[in-house]
């Protein structure tokens, strides 16, 4: 199921860029100039949103259009960033409100090229709620759509990220810590591993931020060929052979350079942030107990790959 979600993952790239391609006429001229100077990652996602708005029930118009793809993409001012909320907000509502509802925001995600699981919509809602009205406010709104593109520019990208973060609450500090660390760093990734993390949601792409910036972090120094095997074992692939690339990989390294077979409750605690999981001290105790079903006090690979399954399913 996961190797499915790798293949849908790279239809999704591709299928992105061939909309962008062919629909591309509906932007202005400047936008449209602008747009095609950048990556194939961002062209993509242009691509579902110009195709999402224009399948949309909203009839959306190809000025309205060109304003979401301009907000999000080539200026991100406020005023451009309002234009797009209130366009959003009059067509939903009818009028203009000053507020996106819940049932209002899963129709918005789609629509700005945001691919969230169904059961992932919610969380991400309430992170979003900073004030817990039940409403997304523009402000709220604005963090969002920053937080979820970044500027290619690194520095540019990394002070978004910092905005995002100081506007938000401890639990969606999170969630843009993780999408700025995802979006400034993916460069350690492979070109494959990126085209098919492009279309991951953004709760996914937050752990995988997190992934990267723990990993490149880490006293046991990391390589980025190391990074990517471990995101492309949990996300990607699913194939037994990567999983056990990538415990062989663990285990030597948190082993001083051998290879044992197993990790110990110490280096189990040491693999939980390098693998993206933000676990308590108790939680850990918990959770080894609850992984080494052999009762061996270590934790051998069959049972390293099946927590792994339970914690990134498909």
């Amino acid at each position: 199921k996961v190797g499915g979600m790798a293949q849908g993952g790279f239809e999704g790239v591709t299928g992105g860029l061939a909309a962008s391609m062919k629909t591309m006429t509906v932007l202005k001229p400047e936008t449209k100039a602008k747009i095609l100077g950048m990556s194939p990652c961002i062209l993509a996602k242009v691509g579902r949103i110009i195709t999402a708005m224009q399948g949309s029930d909203k009839s959306f118009t190809e000025d309205e259009i060109d304003i979401v793809v301009n907000a999000l993409y080539v200026s991100q001012s406020d005023e451009n960033l309002k234009a797009a909320f209130d366009m959003f907000d009059g067509k939903l509502n009818g009028s203009v409100e000053g507020r996106l509802k819940e049932a209002d925001f899963r129709v918005v995600l789609p629509l700005v090229g945001e691919n969230v699981e169904e059961d992932k919509i919610d969380a991400l809602f309430k992170e979003v709620d900073e004030d817990q009205s039940g409403n997304i406010e523009l402000d709220e709104f604005k963090t969002l759509m920053k937080a979820m593109n970044p500027h290619q520019d690194g520095n540019q990208a990394k002070e978004a990220a910092g905005n995002v973060m100081s506007g938000f609450t401890s639990m969606t500090s999170s969630l843009t810590s993780g999408l700025g660390d995802s979006f400034t760093t993916m460069t350690v990734l492979s070109a494959p591993t990126k085209a098919k993390l492009m279309t991951a949601s953004p709760l996914l792409v937050t752990k995988i931020g997190r992934i990267i910036k723990n990993m490149q972090a880490s006293e046991h120094k990391f390589t980025d060929l190391e990074v990517d095997m471990t995101v492309n074992a949990l996300y990607l692939s699913g194939k037994t052979e990567d999983f056990q690339k990538a415990f062989d990989m663990f285990d030597e390294k948190l082993n001083s350079g051998t290879k044992q077979g197993f990790l110990t409750a110490t280096a189990f605690r040491s693999v939980l942030p390098l693998v993206g999981e933000d676990k308590t001290d108790e939680e850990l105790d918990t959770l080894f107990k609850e992984t080494d079903t052999d009762g061996s006090g270590q934790i051998e690979f069959a049972e390293f790959q099946a927590m792994m399954l339970s914690m990134n399913p498909d």
